[in-house]
């Protein structure tokens, strides 16, 4: 399952209790990508209390390979590009840094797996929960 920019829309506390259930439900039975522009310690304003975030956290981390993409926005750049050849923007492939991830892809410098370390990131995230 992947659910595509978690933060960008606001939620009530209705709707964060059904995808805290479901994140629940598939911890350790289901792979899950989730990606946010928030980092982890701001995740209180989806789940509406530090409590169910901090479960939720969790339950996300547990088993987890986290990528930290730190390249400007693929929109903002193409919208530059634009703007200064004053042309239509041609659909290009765009390949992001990836500052944190998987050893198994060469490409990591910390793989995170606790809670506590997860809470304390401040980049764009890409969370792959692995089923055992």
């Amino acid at each position: 399952m992947l659910i595509d920019d978690i933060s960008y829309v606001p939620y009530d506390r209705n709707e964060t209790d059904v995808l805290f259930n479901l994140l629940s439900a598939r911890y350790e039975t289901r792979s899950t990508v989730v990606t946010s522009n928030l980092p982890f310690a701001k995740w209180d304003s989806i789940f509406k209390d530090e409590m169910t975030t901090a479960a939720a956290v969790d339950r996300l981390v547990h088993h987890s390979v986290i990528l930290e993409l730190n390249a400007e926005s693929y929109r903002i750049s193409q919208a530059k590009k634009q703007g200064k050849k004053g042309q239509p923007m041609e659909p290009t492939a765009r390949m992001p840094s990836v500052a944190r991830g998987s050893e198994k892809a060469g490409t990591v410098d910390k793989t995170h797996t606790a809670t506590e370390d997860a809470l304390r990131q401040d980049d764009r995230h890409v969370i792959t929960s692995h089923s055992s």
